[in-house]
Formats: C-alpha cells, structure tokens, sequence
C-alpha cells in the first residue's frame, strides 16, 4: 500500500469553489501543493489587515488625544479635534464611532478627554452617533456628577440633537451652579414643546 494513499485516507477532504479541492492533514492543517502558495498568502494578507487596522485604530487615538489636549474648544468654531475625527468618520463610517467609545471607555478618568469626546459627538448629528453617543453621555453624567464644564458639555449635546428621548439624562444632572441648572431647565423646556403630541 502507497503510503501517501494511507494518509490521504485517514483524512478529511473537502472542496472550495475558489481554490479547488483540500484535505485536512491529522495536525489540521490544510494540505494540497497547488494551494500552499494561495493560502499562505491569504494568511499574510489577513495579517497585513489586521496590522493596518490595529494602526489605524492607534493612529486615530493618539491624533484625537492629542487634538483635544491642545486644542481650545469655541461655541460654534470648528476644532482641531473635530476635523481629526471627522476624516477618519468619512472614511471609516461607523468604525470612527465604535473608535471614540473605545477611546472614551479608556480615559473615563481624564477629565479633559472625556470633555474633548463629548464636544466631538455634540458636534455630530445624533443618527451618526446613535446609541454610543447616547452611553457616552450617561457615563459621563455619572462619573462627573461635579464637573461643571463635563455637566455644560452634557447639556449642550443633547441641545444640539433636540432629541426629546435625552431628558431622562438631563434630569440626572444636578449642577450646583444656578445658571447651570437654569441652562438645563431650558434645554428640558425647549425638548418638551418639540414632542409631539400622542
């Protein structure tokens, strides 16, 4: 008996409509000369992606970082840290969003990138954002329950998406300040007259 044939027996064979005929060698290795060369490359090319994604996704933290650390947030001027995470929302969709919670979730304790996050997504229209705009700003109304610019920024957001469903994360902001809580009394006001009627 032809050695090869024994092993080949022993051993699980299967075809793929891209690459032709396989089998499984007993380690559970794909086997077949044609293909060695296809699946090696399919193997670098997955690690290739997975690579330039992982420093795409570095590269994105660090420029919004460093734009929200040095950058003076304006009423109504676009910012540094907002063109950063623009771009890469133009080309990376929901990804860019997905990269903002991460990056978010990881700095929960630094103030001033957790106020940077909140101005980008404020600046965002709310069906870009979605519900990961939504869980950014509940975190943060509990982790900075004394942070009057974190407490404003809040306020802002939900201001700028005119989202009648957001009052129930208004009301679990209470500010020390008057003009903090007149300001989002205001806010509650202006999102109430703007439901519609059931």
């Amino acid at each position: 008996m032809n050695i090869d044939n024994e092993i080949r027996s022993s051993e699980w064979d299967f075809k793929d409509e891209e690459f032709g005929e396989f089998f499984i060698d007993n380690d559970g290795f794909l086997k077949d000369d044609a293909t060695d060369v296809k699946l090696s490359s399919i193997q670098k090319r997955i690690i290739d992606d997975e690579i330039l994604l992982e420093n795409i996704i570095n590269n994105f933290s660090i420029e919004i970082i460093n734009a929200v650390i040095s950058n003076n947030f304006e009423s109504g001027l676009r910012s540094e840290a907002d063109t950063v995470f623009n771009e890469y929302h133009q080309k990376y969709g929901v990804l860019a969003v997905n990269w903002l919670v991460k990056l978010f979730i990881t700095n929960l304790f630094d103030p001033a990138v957790v106020l940077g996050i909140i101005i980008i997504i404020s600046r965002q229209k709310l069906a870009d954002i979605g519900y990961q705009g939504q869980m950014i700003l509940i975190s943060a109304t509990y982790q900075f329950k004394e942070d009057l610019q974190i407490q404003e920024a809040i306020i802002r957001c939900i201001e700028n998406w005119e989202s009648y469903e957001l009052i129930n994360i208004l009301d679990q902001l209470h500010p020390n300040q008057k003009w903090l809580v007149d300001y989002k009394d205001l806010v509650i006001e202006d999102l109430r007259q703007q439901c519609p009627i059931i």
